[in-house]
């Protein structure tokens, strides 16, 4: 029998949306819910047996009594299903004396990995799936602690079917994105490892990290686009796998759940764009569901008033629009 399972993590539970009007980040508060509802609908969907969540399920380690209950009837739903549930704390929800972790009526229904993060590897075995789900906790003391350091000397005893369950930089990405500099590690020392699948947290864009002979390595990336930065950007989607019995991964694919999309779109004063040209494609995308973000370079006179009025006409055709405009010279900004 083949073993089938879900990786999600960074829904952000909580995120106040600061830069939305209230109304609408209120909109947005409920669209993390709606997204871990789906997530374990699309899981219960998939048959599988166990739900993994890769860190940071809240934005915060004392999120509201709103999200406690969401979180804790859907992991109550899951595991009346036969479902076992699995998490790691990330830098956002790390666990403390009174944090969210602490909780009975989520404790009931997740195994969470936690303890001294200097002992690295937690495990947890499953005799009749003939797995191990392993986890590394988040150490709030060095977040900057390479985590597979231990973990590459250690002689581990795994069952057959393997999984790793991370919350971490790859080194690659954090090059590129220097936000994301803690818990860094190598793309090559997770082929190294003897897990089957790494389910991997913290990034928010669904990548695939690595791959090797009947086994990968992955962020799930956030369910819903929280900032316009370029891994917020475009589809989310929860990891739905499968594994055979020797632990070799047979199947892996990626289901979208986002409930909107965040999308930019950039012009400069030398393009040679007119206000019209950002009005047509801007007015190409609208739909009530996407926010979008526009830089366009500021006008002179009257030409900056007319350009205002053509495009905040288009505002009502999407959830969001946001029209920045920029002085020449300016640099670009990512919120």
């Amino acid at each position: 029998m083949t073993l089938r399972f879900a990786h999600c993590g960074d829904f952000h539970l909580g995120y106040d949306f600061d830069y939305l009007p209230p109304r609408k980040a209120a909109a947005r508060q409920a669209d993390l819910r709606i997204a871990f509802f789906r997530s374990v609908r699309e899981t219960l969907k998939w048959g599988a047996q166990v739900f993994l969540i890769s860190g940071d399920l809240f934005d915060s380690p004392h999120p509201s009594a709103r999200d406690v209950e969401i979180v804790s009837k859907n992991l109550a739903h899951l595991s009346k299903k036969g479902v076992r549930c699995f998490a790691i704390p990330g830098n956002h929800d790390p666990v403390h004396p009174k944090s969210v972790w602490n909780r009975t009526e989520i404790l009931n229904h997740l195994h969470l990995f936690h303890g001294d993060p200097a002992t690295g590897l937690v495990q947890a075995n499953i005799a009749e799936l003939n797995l191990t789900i392993a986890g590394i906790p988040w150490d709030t003391n060095d977040a900057f602690k390479p985590p597979l350091r231990e973990i590459l000397t250690r002689d581990l005893h795994l069952n057959d079917r393997s999984i790793l369950l991370l919350h971490g930089s790859e080194a690659a990405l954090a090059a590129e994105h220097p936000a994301f500099k803690e818990h860094p590690f190598e793309a090559d020392d997770l082929k190294r490892l003897p897990f089957g699948y790494v389910a991997i947290g913290h990034y928010h864009k669904p990548i695939d990290v690595a791959r090797w002979n009947g086994g990968a390595a992955c962020y799930s990336g956030s369910p819903e686009g929280l900032r316009f930065s370029n891994h917020n950007l475009g589809e989310r989607s929860i990891i739905l796998g499968e594994m055979d019995e020797r632990g070799s991964l047979v199947r892996l694919e990626r289901k979208p759940i986002n409930a909107r999309t965040m999308k930019t779109l950039s012009y400069s004063a030398g393009d040679g764009s007119t206000a019209d040209d950002w009005f047509r494609a801007i007015d190409d995308m609208r739909d009530p569901d996407m926010l979008l973000r526009v830089r366009v370079p500021k006008q002179n006179g009257d030409r900056q008033r007319r350009a205002e009025i053509l495009l905040s006409a288009l505002s009502h055709d999407f959830f969001y629009l946001d029209i920045i405009w920029e002085s020449p010279g300016a640099q670009e900004h990512l919120v």
